[in-house]
Parts: C-alpha cells; structure tokens; sequence
C-alpha cells in the first residue's frame, strides 16, 4: 500500500501525540492498520482519491443505527471539488446500502483543517474536539502517593452505577443528537464492565478504610508497541469519579496510575479528554501533562433533519 499524504496519516494515529516516536515504525503501523480497511476508490481525470472506512458492528447493534467510521481521506489532487465528489460519491453508495438509515463519524486532526472544511460542507457536524496530553517527563514526576488497588469482578456493578449517573454531556456519545442519552449513559457502564473483564490491562479504584469505591481509571500498558517504537508509551482510556462520594479522587487516582504505568516501564503517557473540560484540564496539567494533539469528531446523519423533531 503507498499512501500520498504521508505526514497527514501519521497524525491521524493516537501515538502521534508524541513526537519522541519516530516516523518510520509510526507509518508501518498506520499502513498496516489501514489494510485492514475497506478503501472506497475515486478516480477522474488523473485525480485519485482513497476513503477507509469500517462498519461498527457492535456500535450499530448497542444504538439500532448503522454505524460507519471513515479513518482517512488520501488523495493526489489540490482540486478540493474532486475531493468533495468522492466523499459525497461515498455518502450516496452508503446511503443506498443502508436505506438512508446510518451515521458516519469521522476524528480528523487539527491539521487536516481544509478537509474539515469540505466535509461540513457535506453535512458533517463537529461533536466533539479533544485534546490529547502527555507527560514523557516521568523521571521528574513527584508527588504524594494514594492508596488503590486492581478492581475486581466484585466491583463492576457498582462501577456501572457510577459511569451512568457520571454523564459526560461533551463526549461524542451525549453531545450528537444522533444518540439517545440513556443509551449512551448505558453504554459507558458496559464500556468499564467490558475493562474490567479484560478489555482494559488496568482498571483501579480507591482503597481507603471507609470510603466506597465510587471511582475508576483504566489504562492500556501497549507493551506490544514498545519494542517497534523503540520507546514504552501507555494511555489512559476512561475514568469516572461520584462527585458525592469520590470527590477528589480524580488527580489521586491519575497520579497512582502514572507511578503504575511509570513503574512497568512506560517513559511515556497520553490520554484524551474534551477541550470544554478545563477542570479536568488544568488536573492534568498539575501533574505535568500537557497538549500534544488535537482532533475533532465529526460525524454525519443521514437522517439528521427528522432527528431534530425530536428536541
């Protein structure tokens, strides 16, 4: 596979967030992601144009919708009117395929500003614009220790309860109209059952004599990365706090999951939440992290003007 945007589809990738990972390992990664793909082929007077995409099985299943993921836009053409055909040429065959009856969602970076600009011209909406922090200066990480310890299967209703009543009204799930906000509080509770069960290589809690475990975090260790980057990069995936019961937990336990992950080895840590949450923001910042890569969700409803009816 040969791709003509290079340097594009690399930040596309979650681990660009980290310019220490050089570009050639990062590139084999993303080439071989994206053969894993489907690949919509446009082509017309010399211009070519190449949409990835997948179908979100379980996504589909959980919301009743058919769910797609568009992954990257290639093409060797500056004609952006090319570009638009081929998006809307794919929009049209999907439409056919589904009954007009599926949502398109698309994370796109900051630097492919001109393609977001085509593709709100085509009815996609921005959801969601996250922030991606990272701290790579563990060794100077330094502060006071918590007491935590491995959920367990014990833990998973209450956990469930506490990712529900947690709504995050800025995540992609909640802030897109497309979706039903008790089935998107319903799906984060399966998420962290899921993490529990396996899905995540970490998941913890609060420890403390008298206080509930109303809290987690979770993170994925990516040790199978670490040899073809030459460098140990974790990520932090999800968390939720009880703001009755927890409050304060959410830097204690960013904190102990840093020394977990820093302690297996990692030189290196992201994670992702939502430009609007400057609470969350400034946390992670206490704790030296910082911004390393922006995206924006943007997502596009075949049936987005009879979903307004019902708001």
């Amino acid at each position: 596979m040969n791709l003509i945007r290079k340097d594009i589809a690399i930040r596309y990738n979650h681990f660009s967030v980290d310019r220490n990972i050089k570009k050639e390992p990062l590139l084999d990664l993303v080439l071989s992601e994206f053969t894993g793909y489907k690949c919509y082929k446009y082509e017309t007077n010399m211009s070519v144009v190449n949409i990835y995409y997948g179908f979100n099985e379980w996504e589909s299943k959980y919301f009743g919708i058919n769910s797609i993921t568009l992954y990257f836009i290639d093409f060797n053409t500056n004609k952006f009117s090319i570009i638009y055909e081929a998006i809307q040429s794919l929009i049209t065959e999907l439409n056919e395929c589904f009954n007009r009856s599926l949502i398109i969602t698309f994370e796109v970076p900051s630097e492919d500003n001109k393609l977001i600009q085509l593709l709100n011209l085509l009815g996609f909406r921005s959801v969601e614009t996250r922030l991606h922090l990272l701290n790579n200066d563990l060794n100077n990480f330094n502060f006071k220790h918590f007491s935590t310890r491995n959920a367990n299967m014990q833990d998973i209703s209450n956990l469930k309860r506490v990712a529900s009543l947690m709504r995050n009204i800025y995540d992609r799930f909640h802030s897109d109209l497309s979706f039903d906000k008790g089935k998107a509080d319903d799906y984060l509770s399966t998420y962290i059952e899921n993490s529990i069960n396996g899905f995540a290589d970490i998941v913890i809690v609060p420890d403390e004599i008298g206080l509930p475990s109303d809290s987690f975090l979770t993170a994925n260790i990516y040790k199978q990365y670490w040899d073809k980057f030459d460098y140990p990069i974790s990520k932090m995936v999800l968390s939720a706090v009880s703001s009755e019961t927890n409050k304060g937990w959410y830097i204690k336990l960013i904190t102990e999951m840093t020394y977990r992950l820093k302690e297996m080895g990692a030189k290196s840590i992201f994670a992702t939440t939502q430009s609007t949450n400057i609470p969350v923001l400034v946390t992670w910042e206490k704790l030296g992290y910082r911004i390393g890569r922006t995206t924006h969700v943007l997502t596009y409803n075949s049936k987005m003007v009879e979903k307004l009816n019902e708001y």
